[in-house]
């Protein structure tokens, strides 16, 4: 971003106008250069799309997982200069084969990445949470948001076996103490579960847990880190939330018909796909229908004006026959709205209001109770 400061009046652009944006990993990667000192002035405007700083969060001891994966590729680690200098001498296949090994064996902590950000007190002087609630944040103007049904099949599908056959009782009971496993502490992590079930409603044998388990997994991972930044930054910046509930055509006929807006599912809408040939692996080109299309556009303008502006509605300065799109209201803590991205967009406001409380404010509750006891 130093870079693009630098250089990107030579490209046409305004240094005063820099809009960060990622995707999944990407956003959370946004979300931290939002909280970061180093980032500060660099940029004007973020955009994060399903993910943010909580949903890859911080890891305390950097140097054990970095212990660990000079133990997959062999290297001495009792000496950690040493160690550096043998993990110089690895190639990019063998590192990235090794990650890949040292994500197997971190399977049992929970739904964890080996190598998420650390609080270096440099780039990241303390955790991303305190940061936030003191509104310590390096944009004036922040989009961020969802798709309707995160966890409903791409990522469950690389996690959970034989995810989209079905899933009995005893499975949902380990993927739900898994997913709690991580963040929690081992003396509430049951009451923790016991709430979970309570709340959405799963009696076993009563009702489908494989369906259930998508919802609290992307609200977990999704939904209520989204809900948490937005409440956070709206004191500092004005902040635009989105729910995205548009299932492209392509994507609908390749997994089951239970499946919501589903992570990633917005990547091709937002970059204007919908208009090129796009092809398959197999050589075919996507079909994109006419509602793609017309959603494709509109997403566009939302995002562009987005850019120019730092209102997703206002389309001063942008393209003559760019489409007028319906208003989308700006977040406050006075005023939760946020619109609801589809064929035809709306507004509304509570983004599941009561799931979020959950989260962010019943269960941190239930942790702080329990270590107490």
């Amino acid at each position: 971003m130093v870079w693009v400061q630098e250089n990107i009046r030579n490209f046409g652009g305004d240094p005063d106008r820099v809009t960060i944006f990622g995707q999944s990993a990407g956003a959370a990667s946004v979300c931290y250069h939002v909280v970061s000192p180093l980032s500060k002035g660099l940029f004007q405007q973020a955009i994060s799309q399903s993910g943010v700083c909580q949903t890859c969060d911080t890891f305390p001891k950097p140097l054990e997982r970095a212990v660990m994966l000079a133990e997959e590729l062999g290297c001495d680690t009792k000496d950690t200069s040493n160690m550096v200098a043998c993990l110089r001498q690895k190639s990019a296949d063998d590192i990235i084969a090794a990650h890949q090994r040292l994500f197997v064996r971190l399977a049992d902590e929970g739904f964890t990445i080996p190598f998420p950000p650390s609080v270096d007190g440099v780039f990241l002087p303390a955790h991303p949470d305190v940061i936030l609630e003191k509104g310590q944040v390096n944009t004036d103007f922040c989009l961020l948001g969802v798709n309707n049904h995160e966890g409903g099949f791409l990522i469950p599908s690389s996690i959970v076996p034989n995810f989209g056959q079905g899933m009995d009782d005893d499975t949902f009971s380990v993927m739900l103490k898994t997913l709690v496993r991580n963040p929690y502490p081992v003396s509430s992590q049951d009451d923790i579960v016991a709430v979970l079930c309570k709340a959405y409603g799963y009696r076993g044998g009563q009702n489908d847990p494989q369906y259930t388990f998508t919802q609290i997994f992307g609200d977990k991972m999704f939904f209520a880190p989204t809900a948490f930044v937005a409440d956070m930054t709206a004191g500092s910046a004005h902040v635009y939330l989105y729910e995205n509930q548009y299932i492209p055509s392509f994507l609908s006929a390749d997994r089951p018909d239970w499946v919501g807006c589903d992570h990633d599912d917005e990547l091709l809408i937002v970059a204007g796909a919908a208009m090129l040939d796009v092809p398959r692996l197999d050589g075919s080109i996507m079909a994109f229908s006419e509602k793609d299309k017309k959603t494709s556009l509109d997403y566009m303008a939302y995002w562009a004006n987005f850019a120019r502006t730092g209102n997703p509605s206002d389309g001063t300065g942008g393209p003559a026959d760019s489409p007028t799109v319906p208003e989308w209201p700006q977040y406050t803590a006075d005023n939760p709205a946020y619109i609801k991205l589809d064929v035809t967009s709306s507004a509304d406001v509570g983004l599941k209001t009561e799931k979020m409380k959950l989260w962010n404010d019943v269960i941190p509750k239930l942790v702080a109770a329990s270590g107490k006891d």
